[in-house]
């Protein structure tokens, strides 16, 4: 079986369907405002990919209104499942004080 095959045998389930409305496919037009539901749904259920990409759309505006704070809930919730992508825009989060308060400290010499 060659890839693409394979890949269309396993994206029957419904988190294919998700982001087949996130980013669009040849049988499925790209919806982000149903893509934001359908990923709030997964990830109100604890599936930290779309915990993931329900904070990417809120941080970004897409599909949804941008919350920055909220965004930051989400990627907290899949960063605290081991959510690598998560965890790193949680350090970006509080770095920056985007969503969140700043934690960055000055780098000491520590003389």
């Amino acid at each position: 079986m060659d890839r693409e095959s394979r890949g269309k045998r396993a994206c029957g389930s419904r988190i294919c369907i998700r982001d087949d409305f996130y980013t669009g496919s040849q049988d499925v037009k790209q919806d982000l405002k149903r893509a934001y539901t359908a990923f709030e749904a997964a990830a109100k259920k604890g599936h930290a990919a779309s915990q993931y990409n329900v904070g990417i759309m809120l941080m970004n505006g897409q599909g949804t209104k941008q919350d920055l704070p909220a965004a930051a809930g989400w990627f907290r919730k899949a960063a605290d499942q081991g959510h690598a992508l998560a965890q790193f825009n949680m350090g970006i989060f509080y770095a920056s004080g985007k969503g969140v308060e700043k934690i960055l400290r000055p780098h000491s010499s520590g003389s």
